[in-house]
């Protein structure tokens, strides 16, 4: 069976791009070796554009190609065995163009084993943007209606298997009672669980609160709990308070359908991902304290995240965090700094890695066929020469980076211990004043190894067809 499953949440910007590879063997080395299965859910960005003219490529789909291409140098054929779309919201979908522009460019044939697409009123435009991936799929599911797992406790329906991990849907296709379509939109996102023997993710996309109050309505039924120990798991809709909120307080916001959801799936790690000093206000603090309340401390050691405070209505540096609370962006000051995480789960253990972009330095020129080292040095140099400003595009700052080497914390033997929720403050006051932070990158320790108000949703109907039918 499969014996390593890793969720890298990859730094995209403004937007959500998520890794999974799937290992059988637990000595394949995963930094030189292909993984035997290889998922993607969500493919998006916001804000990359300028890292893209500079080096040629956004890093995700820097890390898309890697992974490819390890499956070509193996013998393989290059295969995506899964891939996902939550909604069709473009920092969801959007680096599928680039990708493949990427697989065209380098001559590559790549095949896509299962297509699944999620959410309400796709445009014309999405759909053209994910048809290039449809066309190499072997089969594709498009889901038109709401649908769940889990409607009948008693007959609960079989999970899609890539290798030994399975997918089960949470729910996808969340009527809302909203009139606003981007509302629409977030409310109809997929919330999808990935689980590996007695450990799992869950990935919600744009999940709203009407989406949570739905599943609790759905998992009502159940007379126990059937969620697996949730190591990991995003945080809905890269952690905005105004979709997660029945009131239009950002003080005293209501927060009940995230307070079920916690409870009930009881993540013990949580990771936000949002662009630099985004306009969106993304992540919200008051959204991380309560979707943290099951984080364990120490799995990986104190870094800072960055959020905003509604209550000031800016964003904060918190800069040394030990509970199991992880941003892609780490700082408020230039150079930015961002980073890749990623979740490991074995049948018996689990721990997380960081990799490290060191951004803020936009004024490398450069042909994109140089290699990273190449440009790595072009930056240093830079540094010691010019004084660069800020680029901005859109709502983002962006800059071109080089990357750190994988730094991971210790690895934890699963126990079987359901976590237990903290009564303490999950995260500490913000920093007075907001240096680069240093982060504590950590050193392998010896030895590691019903809402009665609701409009009823449609009925469930599912589209599915072959490849080529």
């Amino acid at each position: 069976m499969p014996q390593r499953v890793i969720l890298d949440g990859l730094w995209c910007g403004q937007g959500m791009a998520n890794m999974v590879r799937i290992y059988k063997d637990l000595a394949t080395d995963p930094k030189t070796k292909p993984s035997d299965y290889l998922c993607v859910f969500d493919f998006g960005s916001g804000g990359l554009s300028a890292s893209k003219k500079v080096l040629g490529i956004t890093p995700p789909v820097a890390f898309m190609m890697e992974q490819l291409e390890l499956q070509v140098k193996a013998g393989r054929t290059a295969t995506i065995d899964l891939m996902l779309i939550s909604h069709q919201d473009r920092d969801h979908w959007q680096l599928l163009g680039e990708l493949n522009e990427q697989i065209v460019k380098r001559g590559m044939t790549v095949v896509v084993g299962e297509m699944i697409l999620s959410g309400a009123n796709w445009r014309a435009s999405s759909k053209t943007a994910v048809k290039k991936f449809i066309d190499r799929a072997k089969g594709y599911y498009w889901y038109d209606g709401e649908f769940s797992s889990y409607y009948d406790p008693a007959q609960p329906l079989k999970p899609l298997n890539v290798g030994d991990m399975s997918m089960t849907m949470l729910v996808t296709n969340v009527a809302t009672n909203d009139t606003k379509e981007d509302i629409d939109r977030n409310c109809s996102s997929a919330v999808v669980l990935l689980q590996l023997g007695q450990l799992a993710f869950i990935l919600p996309g744009d999940a709203t609160w009407e989406t949570f109050a739905r599943l609790q309505q759905i998992m009502k039924p159940w007379p126990r709990n059937p969620l697996p120990f949730v190591y990991a798991a995003s945080v809905p809709h890269h952690g905005a308070l105004r979709t997660m909120n029945r009131n239009t307080s950002v003080v005293k916001p209501d927060l009940q359908d995230l307070i079920w959801f916690t409870d009930y799936a009881r993540p013990t790690s949580i990771y936000a991902s949002a662009g630099i000093k985004n306009t969106h206000s993304h992540p919200y603090r008051i959204v991380l304290e309560t979707m943290g309340r099951y984080t364990s401390a120490e799995q990986f050691q104190q870094r800072p995240i960055v959020v905003f405070n509604g209550a000031t209505s800016q964003f904060e540096l918190l800069p040394d965090i030990r509970n199991n609370i992880y941003t892609t962006v780490l700082n408020l000051t230039t150079p930015a700094q961002t980073a890749n995480w990623i979740f490991n789960i074995t049948p018996t253990t689990h721990d997380t890695s960081i990799q490290l972009f060191n951004a803020g330095v936009p004024g490398i020129l450069s042909a994109p066929e140089l290699s990273e080292m190449e440009l790595a040095a072009q930056r240093a140099n830079a540094m010691n020469e010019e004084d660069f400003s800020m680029i901005v595009d859109d709502d983002v700052a962006d800059f071109p980076f080089p990357r750190s080497k994988v730094l991971s914390g210790p690895t934890m033997a699963f126990t079987g211990e359901m976590p237990v929720a903290s009564n303490a403050a999950i995260l500490p006051p913000a920093a007075r004043a907001q240096p680069l932070p240093v982060l504590h990158l950590p050193q392998p320790p010896a030895g590691s190894a019903p809402d009665v108000y609701r409009r009823p949703p449609p009925p469930r109907r599912v589209q599915a067809r072959a490849a080529g039918g």
